[in-house]
């Protein structure tokens, strides 16, 4: 039975959804990359790459899974730093450019339903190039994004990380749905309790 869940999207930016693919639903740990398979299954679900795009067998990329686990890590390292309004260190941003020297993308101009588009289309022909598209998500998670709205989910068991777009900004949980119906439900369990 797989006990892993499927991929979400609550962080609300790929690159945080990155870093949430090793969490604590319910206060286990889990990692939902265990495999190159995973890897490439999740930048597809995310829409980072299509499926079609790798043009060698993750089975010949024996270090993959640890240097995207590892790439992974220093992202967590980052945004632990953004919530404690710490600026992102120099260290981080030479991770971060050693990975971008494996680029490659072809930028194309596509119209869809009247609206123009500017993607890169990519073959990928090595794993490093993974590895670049992550640092390229992570570069443009640098440049574009107001830290001050990078959260960490309230649930003190929770692991994972959110970008608050609510209108007020008052966003305390990574999803409603998992941390806010628990933190519900401990609030109800707990006035029960108490008689109340």
């Amino acid at each position: 039975m797989n006990t892993i869940p499927p991929f979400d999207h609550v962080g609300g930016h790929p690159l945080i959804d990155f870093v949430n693919t090793k969490m604590t639903p319910g206060g286990k740990l889990v990692d939902q990359l265990t495999s190159n398979g995973d890897v490439v299954a999740w930048m597809v679900d995310v829409g980072m790459i299509e499926a079609d795009a790798i043009q060698f067998s993750t089975s010949d990329a024996p270090n993959l899974l640890d240097e995207v686990r590892t790439f992974r890590q220093q992202m967590r390292d980052m945004l632990v730093a953004i919530v404690a309004e710490q600026p992102v260190a120099e260290e981080t941003i030479g991770v971060i450019n050693a990975q971008l020297v494996h680029w490659q993308g072809t930028p194309q101009l596509i119209k869809t339903d009247g609206v123009y588009n500017r993607p890169f289309t990519y073959k990928l022909t090595e794993p490093a190039q993974l590895l670049a598209l992550l640092a390229y998500t992570a570069a443009q998670f640098v440049t574009d994004v107001d830290f001050r709205y990078v959260k960490h989910c309230n649930n003190a068991t929770c692991t994972r990380y959110f970008l608050d777009t609510s209108r007020n900004h008052s966003r305390r949980w990574c999803s409603m749905e998992g941390c806010g119906n628990r933190n519900k439900a401990n609030k109800h369990y707990a006035r029960k309790k108490r008689g109340g």
